[in-house]
């Protein structure tokens, strides 16, 4: 099983004016297009999870959104607070093994730096990583996802793909 992590698209600065609440802080039109063709390439190498799981925040919910219907594959959108910001990885980790148990297949996780990073570090035991705005990692397991079992199998920023 390989689980992709996912950081949200370029989305508007933050601006308390025009968003007091930051976590409806939404892509830029730019951002949207930009992460469309990025995820179309990304299903052009066979990246196609089965379950997109999402922060709560709308700019990983757009990524997520964006992730889902460029992909042929039917996929389940789920979001959860452990992909908020300092959301709790081991959480994450128990809630996945859980709700993989009823599906079948690659899951992504999309959510915020520096989180990302952190999450990464963790499933692989170790390392210090940057995410690019829309980059992603893809994670393999053998067995059932744990804390530093994972083996990385690549990090790449969009740059790559647009």
């Amino acid at each position: 099983m390989n689980v992709y992590i996912v950081r949200h698209a370029w989305a508007e600065e933050p601006n308390e004016a025009r968003w007091p609440d930051d976590s409806l802080r939404p892509l830029t039109k730019e951002g949207r297009a930009k992460f469309r063709r990025v995820a179309r390439r990304l299903g052009r190498f066979g990246v196609a999870p089965r379950v997109v799981v999402t922060s709560p925040f709308l700019r990983c919910v757009e990524t997520a959104e964006i992730l889902v219907s460029s992909w042929q594959e039917p996929m389940v959108l789920e979001t959860v607070p452990f992909l908020a910001p300092q959301g709790d990885i081991h959480q994450l980790i128990e809630w996945t093994r859980t709700r993989m148990g009823q599906l079948s297949g690659d899951i992504a996780w999309v959510g915020h730096a520096p989180d990302v990073s952190k999450i990464l570090a963790t499933l692989i035991g170790g390392g210090t990583f940057h995410f690019a705005k829309a980059g992603i990692a893809a994670v393999q397991f053998k067995g059932p996802i744990a804390a530093g079992e994972g083996t990385l199998l690549f990090l790449i920023p969009p740059s790559l793909l647009l």
